[in-house]
């Protein structure tokens, strides 16, 4: 995978949300305090979330994105795939579209309101390919209120890329995909995906 974007100062992601690591910042934990973590680690799953950025280049287009999203609570929704849902959910979303061919959002950023809810897609089970996930999104392009947006990546390994594809609805039927102006690079889990070409997406999935 390539070069990460944290983008730590834009959204205010922790260290551990841009790669994957945790660091202490109060010091050495004592044996108690160890043991209890050790308790915790073995007996409550952790919630699942997605982490990351990055951005898409071809020709003269140009996306991005950075964000993340986490499950707060609740049972999870069996959906297609054998994946799951979780409505309960908590995040920020930022997606530029720097240059691309749909007109209404061509150089503009939309930011995220509200996450509406989280598809985890654990079962990959494909060469090269880890996790998947999609966030389903509220919010604003360029301040304008009325706008959903649809985050679908999915994490590489083994030498394959992460990819991500981008899809944006707006309040008077605009619709714009970045599959109108990226090649699909997908190898597993369905089509219309990009290698990032900077970045780096961290997926962790529920339990």
């Amino acid at each position: 995978m390539l070069s990460r974007l944290c983008l730590i100062a834009v959204l205010g992601l922790s260290h551990a949300a841009c790669d994957g690591s945790s660091r202490s910042l109060t010091g050495p934990t004592t044996d108690a305090e160890s043991a209890a973590l050790s308790l915790k680690s073995d007996h409550a799953p952790e919630p699942g979330r997605v982490a990351g950025g990055g951005q898409i280049l071809e020709d003269a287009w140009r996306a991005s994105f950075a964000g993340q999203a986490r499950v707060l609570g609740g049972e999870p929704v069996p959906i297609w795939a054998d994946g799951i849902q979780f409505d309960d959910v908590t995040g920020h979303w930022v997606i530029q579209l720097h240059h691309v061919s749909f007109a209404p959002a061509n150089g503009s950023t939309f930011r995220s309101t509200r996450v509406q809810r989280l598809q985890f897609f654990p079962n990959i089970g494909q060469t090269g390919c880890t996790a998947g996930v999609r966030v389903h999104l509220e919010g604003m392009l360029d301040g304008a209120g009325g706008w959903t947006a649809l985050v679908v990546v999915v994490g590489g390994a083994d030498g394959v890329h992460d990819t991500a594809r981008m899809r944006l609805w707006g309040p008077a039927d605009e619709y714009y995909d970045t599959a109108f102006d990226f090649s699909s690079e997908s190898t597993c889990a369905g089509a219309a995906r990009t290698n990032l070409d900077d970045g780096n997406v961290t997926v962790r999935l529920p339990g």
